[in-house]
């Protein structure tokens, strides 16, 4: 049981079936949360990528579905977006709306256009938009709200070679931004990097597609990942509970749990292993922001400050990271060792710290080195 503030959804699979059967067609499904059901077509791209969560508010009342899909597409297509009601149990005059907006960025993430239309009569919003020129990426929002519930959707259309003055730099773009990143090789369809420390160390977050992803975030000791209820200590099973180390634990162990294949979580002394020996410099791959780590050898990881999951939500994306290690906090029960990421007074700090249980903190897997 793993008790989320925030629901994180791996779809990577999903994704992978998707492009093999239906490449650059019309996405359309039903979205329901709480009996509220919004159904949405999203059109003018490839599917390359999908993620997703929900959230709740302190009282726990309240739910917010959000879904995420990235879209490559080609200059000058036409992207289309539409939201309607899909049988929700909204009456006439009910308090509830339905929005869509839409606004295109340049290479150099600079807006060009953008527009908006939100509905609180009818059912149904939409539009269709041709890409402008010197458009590199559009980003679409389709909302829908009603009572305690709200269901946010984010398309973002990706243009292919699209071209800006900065191409060649290391901002460029998330593809020349990653190419910063080492690769040493792969285990169960997951990459591993040799920092030249005494395990190697995962390229990406536990369900993260990309290095600069957040991927899922998990309750200490709450290996099967986000089922439906808020992060409290009520809901941790681990919480003030005496639990040794969990690595490689079939039940525990969230990297074990997921990925398999010899994956488990970092302990503490591997992460301060990781802190103490490397060299890490606060930087961003693709506007998110975080540490790049340079091992003894010269190669390197990316570590997102992907936040924290506390009872009232989801926060300090962008400045603050925190990462569980498979050790439990000596002095009592409540808490476990993690890595600690982030900004203080605009400076960057990384440090060994602890945290606790039922917060939802992410992971960066292990492997043992043969």
């Amino acid at each position: 049981m793993i008790t989320p503030q925030n629901k994180r959804l791996n779809t990577t699979f999903l994704v992978a079936l998707l492009l093999a059967t239906f490449p650059a067609m019309a996405m359309t499904d039903i979205i329901e949360t709480r009996g509220q059901k919004l159904k949405y077509t999203f059109s003018g791209g490839t599917l390359t990528e999908m993620d997703g969560n929900i959230s709740y508010d302190q009282s726990g009342k309240n739910v917010r579905n959000s879904q995420d899909f990235v879209f490559e597409t080609d200059r000058g297509a036409t992207i289309t977006v539409k939201g309607e009601n899909a049988g929700s149990s909204v009456k006439k005059g009910g308090n509830y709306w339905i929005m869509a907006s839409y606004q295109v960025f340049d290479a150099n993430n600079k807006a060009i256009t953008k527009k908006s239309q939100k509905n609180e009569k009818n059912s149904t919003v939409g539009f269709n938009a041709p890409l402008p020129d010197g458009a590199a990426k559009a980003v679409v929002e389709l909302s829908f709200k009603r009572a305690d519930v709200t269901i946010f959707l984010t398309a973002t259309f990706k243009v292919k070679n699209s071209k800006s003055s900065s191409d060649n730099s290391s901002n460029s773009s998330a593809k020349s931004q990653r190419s910063r990143l080492s690769i040493s090789g792969e285990k169960g369809g997951h990459k591993y990097v040799d920092l030249g420390l005494s395990v190697l160390w995962a390229r990406c977050n536990v369900g993260a597609a990309y290095p600069e992803n957040s991927g899922k975030y998990f309750c200490w000791g709450e290996g099967q990942g986000n089922k439906s209820k808020p992060y409290k200590q009520e809901y941790c099973s681990t919480y003030d509970k005496p639990i040794g180390d969990i690595k490689g634990h079939s039940v525990y162990d969230a990297a074990t749990v997921n990925w398999k294949n010899g994956w488990r979580m970092p302990t503490r002394d591997e992460m301060k292993e990781l802190i103490n020996k490397c060299k890490w410099q606060w930087d961003q791959i693709n506007g998110n922001k975080g540490f790049l780590v340079t091992g003894p050898n010269g190669n390197t990881i990316f570590l997102p400050a992907a936040g924290c999951i506390y009872p009232a939500g989801l926060g300090e994306v962008d400045t603050q990271g925190y990462y569980w290690t498979s050790t439990p906090y000596t002095k009592h029960d409540r808490s476990s060792y993690r890595l600690h990421i982030g900004l203080e007074n605009n400076k960057p700090f990384y440090n060994s710290g602890y945290g606790l249980r039922f917060r939802g903190h992410t992971i960066r897997a292990v492997l043992k080195k043969k």
